[in-house]
């Protein structure tokens, strides 16, 4: 990755009332914490030559109640870039591929890159980390997440 580390971290958050699970989020491609695999970046110059692919996510404990996922990738020492923001995937959902932002059957937003889907991280700087969050819903959205709803 020419000297540049992404670290990425594992987020859970529920938006229900009285969740008695713990809802997870992993990804069998690399630890909470560890540097994401070149694959999962941008290919950008010297910066990084990755395949621009979303990583697999595995997704487990979702609470009762909820009728709707959704994920957010963002890079808090970027100036908080969105990296990516999928919803309305289904609750019985417990994996999503590798690349499935290219094939995925859930909406997504416009990422600061400004193409729909997912954008992997490229920093200038030696660190940074891609924090990605897992929302339980209790609803299924008819429009765009937004910051209230997630």
């Amino acid at each position: 990755m020419h000297g540049t580390h992404h670290f990425c971290t594992l987020v859970t958050a529920l938006a229900l009332s009285s969740p008695t699970q713990a809802l997870t989020l992993s990804s069998p491609a690399f630890e909470d914490g560890e540097t994401i695999p070149n694959v999962f970046t941008y290919s950008l110059g010297a910066q990084c030559s990755g395949a621009n692919q979303s990583p697999p996510l595995v997704i487990s404990q979702v609470p009762a109640g909820t009728r709707s996922l959704a994920i957010t990738v963002h890079d808090p020492d970027g100036g908080n870039w969105l990296h990516w923001k999928v919803w309305n995937i289904a609750p019985t959902v417990t994996a999503l591929a590798a690349n499935a932002a290219a094939s995925g059957s859930f909406a997504q937003a416009t990422n600061d890159v400004g193409s729909v889907g997912y954008c992997g991280p490229w920093p200038p700087t030696p660190t940074h980390r891609l924090i990605f969050t897992l929302h339980a819903l209790n609803q299924t959205l008819s429009g765009e997440a937004c910051g209230s709803q997630l």
